[in-house]
């Protein structure tokens, strides 16, 4: 669902790091969207409950990603080789 919002938003380039490919129902709600390209991270914790409410996901994740900080590329490369794994793209 998540991936599905930001391929709807135009965000091609953003990724989702957490949740995992190999847990995705975990009980940590918070989220972590990667963007290589532009070297940013964005993250936004979605109530359980919100799973039901596509709308209200949609909004938080656009204010996640428009808010997104920059990180160093050292730290981008951390993250990209840490997470790369579990990437949905």
């Amino acid at each position: 669902m998540i991936q599905q919002i930001l391929e709807n938003d135009g965000y091609f380039d953003w990724y989702i790091a957490q949740p995992d490919t190999q847990n995705p129902d975990s009980s940590n709600p918070k989220c972590i969207l990667i963007n290589f390209a532009e070297k940013k991270r964005a993250e936004l914790v979605i109530p359980n409950e919100w799973f039901q409410r596509y709308h209200r996901i949609a909004k938080l994740i656009r204010l996640a990603v428009q808010h997104s900080t920059p990180v160093t590329s050292r730290a981008a490369a951390i993250l990209h080789r840490q997470d790369g794994a579990n990437v949905r793209g």
